[in-house]
């Protein structure tokens, strides 16, 4: 007859345990991307903020400005390795999305530029181009999403 002792659990091999803990646990369940585009977005807050409170030399400058970029960089990174573990229906709906979102993002930029071009707007910043594209992807997604949904 077995011993009276407590199940035991089985043993975590270090795949199990990268995504258990820390950044893993993110990557697994698909909030990778939404965690780096937050520190690509406060990046750039914080790049804008620093430019404006303190003066800097040409170079420091430089490193400043492309503060964002490393974050950036981790953020497809982590799409492109979150998008490979999708089953056709996840994938077909972003590719929809990403291809909605460049459409508008097209016509939205384009009027933009010749609103500009025209002296009709002030100076549009492009970065704000980014923060915009996110937003129409968001709505983008969840737009062609619940066509799917049953």
């Amino acid at each position: 007859m077995p011993e009276d002792r407590p199940l035991e659990p089985p043993a975590e091999s270090p795949e199990d345990r990268k995504s258990r803990l820390g950044f893993g646990a993110c990557h697994a369940q698909g909030k990778a991307p939404v965690l780096w585009s937050l520190a690509t977005a406060g990046a750039m807050f914080a790049a804008v903020l620093l430019r404006k409170w303190f003066e800097w030399p040409r170079a420091a400058l430089v490193v400043l400005a492309l503060l964002p970029v490393l974050p950036l960089i981790g953020m497809c990174v982590a799409m492109a390795r979150a998008s490979s573990r999708l089953d056709e229906l996840q994938r077909r709906i972003q590719l929809e999305a990403l291809g909605l979102t460049v459409l508008v993002m097209s016509v939205v930029l384009v009027s933009l530029g010749m609103l500009e071009s025209f002296g009709l707007i002030g100076h549009f910043d492009p970065t704000m181009a980014w923060v915009l594209m996110v937003a129409i992807y968001v709505i983008s997604f969840w737009w062609i999403g619940r066509k799917y949904r049953s």
